[in-house]
């Protein structure tokens, strides 16, 4: 499964909310600050990967 699009996070220096493209893709959340023009909107390297799972 592939969900991309824009959302907010807080910044960790300046506390305030910074838009950034988000892509859901094989159970991880990965962050850019902007969208890059490759196909399928598969970015080249991303600034923070995290892994996503169904337990609490």
């Amino acid at each position: 499964m592939l969900k991309c699009g824009y959302l907010l996070k807080m910044s960790s220096q300046v506390k305030a909310w910074k838009r950034r493209w988000f892509i859901l893709r094989n159970g991880e959340i990965l962050y850019y600050k902007s969208p890059v023009s490759r196909p399928v909107c598969v970015p080249a390297r991303p600034a923070a990967k995290y892994p996503i799972s169904d337990h609490p």
